[in-house]
């Protein structure tokens, strides 16, 4: 199976157009980055975990009901009697630019216990996946970021997303001490242009392989409607976005792409060695995935069906 872990919210959609300020409705969807992962994960028929906590309220019963809706074990969501679950404003600009304002102090996906992930039985997991605002800060970072590593050292496989949220992150060198330890060891990397700008915005994407000695492993950079790049094998892959007639909504798109390259990777029989083909294949599948997230709205909601990613 497949473990997916992370911070689990509320998404509070904004009118199109308006931006958060300018916005004076908004719809709640469920959100965030490793659920959108996990989600699309699910609906191309992977047997799919997800690790999380929300609080034990209104939000977080329905993000619990929506991933069992989705197939999705609930084993490992833990409920909060103490805190609240995250909220995440968001809305596009005039320029159709995602805008994100999150409350989440003292929130329950902010408090997953070194207790809690002795539950878990590390021997059923063939893939971790983790990433995003779980390990800016709190007790999850710290538990995550040190399973995530207990983990890898038993030879599973890794695959680490950081989706960085800068204006959420208080303490830059301790959280960029911890994300560069587990980008050192993740068995997948995917960054955005954005994420490669903020751990160093002097760097390029071969150089920054280099630095973590990834020359082996499979690190990637999305580029949006550029598509996107890998390194793996010490060889470069380039593969181009899918090409549309209309973007609506780019957001969950990179959880989408995500969602495409481990599905692959699953498919590929979780082996350690690809093939040239391979990763063309997986980049190839993740960008059309990302692409079909783009002509909808919302996050989890908007992930493909495997039939429709097979008929698009």
């Amino acid at each position: 199976m497949i473990l997916c872990s992370g911070e689990s919210l509320i998404d509070m959609i904004g009118e199109d157009g308006k931006g958060i300020m300018d916005s004076e409705y908004f719809k709640a969807r469920i959100g965030g980055s490793p659920l959108n992962c996990a989600v699309g994960l699910s609906r191309l028929g992977v047997n799919t975990f997800f690790l999380t906590k929300v609080g034990n309220d209104y939000f977080g019963k329905k993000i619990k009901q929506f991933l069992i809706s989705e197939k999705i074990n609930p084993d490992y969501i833990f409920m909060d009697e103490q805190n609240k679950t995250t909220l995440a404003f968001i809305s596009l600009s005039e320029k159709k630019i995602p805008e994100y304002d999150f409350y989440r102090n003292n929130t329950a996906d902010k408090n997953i216990t070194k207790k809690e992930l002795e539950k878990i039985n590390i021997d059923d997991i063939e893939m971790f996946h983790v990433g995003s605002l779980a390990l800016i800060d709190g007790n999850t970072a710290k538990n995550l970021s040190e399973f995530f590593l207990q983990i890898e050292k038993k030879g599973k496989i890794t695959s680490l997303d950081p989706n960085v949220r800068s204006n959420l992150i208080k303490n830059h060198d301790e959280y960029k001490r911890r994300l560069f330890e587990m980008m050192k060891k993740a068995t997948i990397l995917k960054l955005g242009e954005d994420d490669l700008k903020y751990f160093d915005p002097n760097i390029s994407f071969k150089s920054f392989v280099k630095n973590f000695k990834r020359e082996e492993k499979l690190t990637i950079l999305t580029l949006g409607e550029r598509g996107s790049i890998a390194f793996y094998k010490n060889k470069f892959f380039e593969v181009e976005a899918l090409k549309l007639r209309k973007v609506v909504d780019t957001t969950g798109c990179g959880d989408a792409f995500m969602s495409g390259i481990l599905y692959k990777y699953y498919e590929f029989g979780l082996k350690k060695d690809l093939s040239n083909e391979n990763v063309y294949e997986m980049l190839n599948f993740a960008s059309k995935i990302a692409g079909i997230v783009a002509t909808r709205y919302g996050g989890a909601s908007s992930m493909p069906m495997k039939s429709e990613v097979e008929n698009f």
